[in-house]
């Protein structure tokens, strides 16, 4: 892992380690301010990496995000690999709802939304296989016709739930089931 973390730029690697803060990222982008603008190995930016990041704390993320969106606001527009918005990675890695609100409201309107598909179809899709029972609330409180939206593959949000093997996946079928009841079908 350390060899892989060498061939990064230090910003991404912080930003995908648990332990990073708004003080490790100021301090990095204080010495290195087009670090912000580089990609990792693939078509990834720094933001990418964070959207990703598991295991980094709900409120050190949103004070992160801040300040990424502060510096390279354009970052959130940016496709990674397969057409995936920086959205797409916070709603499928289990980033909180008001991260992704911060998203959302940074670059898009609720309402067009459904402009920001990829492949693998809309950050609901990506919620359902990957997400936070509370991220899928709020993603369809605020587009509750997106439970009717295929992927390019024709997958609605119910298959991208039924088909990862996770305990909170079952609560996201019952709350998927409750918005449209003969989804299962």
């Amino acid at each position: 892992q350390l060899l892989d973390s060498c061939e990064r730029n230090p910003l991404d690697v912080a930003l995908s380690n648990k332990h990073i803060n708004s003080t490790i990222l100021q301090v990095l982008l204080d010495a290195c301010p087009e670090s912000i603008h580089q990609h990792d190995n693939g078509t990834h930016l720094p933001i990418h990496t964070l959207c990703s990041n598991e295991k980094v704390d709900d409120t050190a993320a949103l004070e992160i995000l801040t300040i990424l969106i502060n510096a390279f606001p354009a970052s959130l527009r940016h496709a990674g690999e397969e057409g995936h918005l920086p959205i797409h990675f916070a709603a499928g890695h289990n980033k909180s709802p008001e991260f992704c609100k911060m998203l959302i409201n940074a670059a898009y309107h609720p309402e067009s939304l459904r402009s920001v598909a990829s492949s693998d179809g809309l950050p609901i899709h990506q919620a359902c296989s990957g997400g936070r029972l509370d991220t899928v609330k709020y993603l369809l409180e605020i587009d509750p016709e997106s439970i009717d939206i295929r992927t390019e593959h024709g997958l609605l949000p119910i298959h991208k739930a039924a088909c990862w093997d996770r305990d909170a996946n079952a609560e996201i079928i019952k709350l998927l089931l409750l918005h449209q009841p003969d989804g299962a079908s």
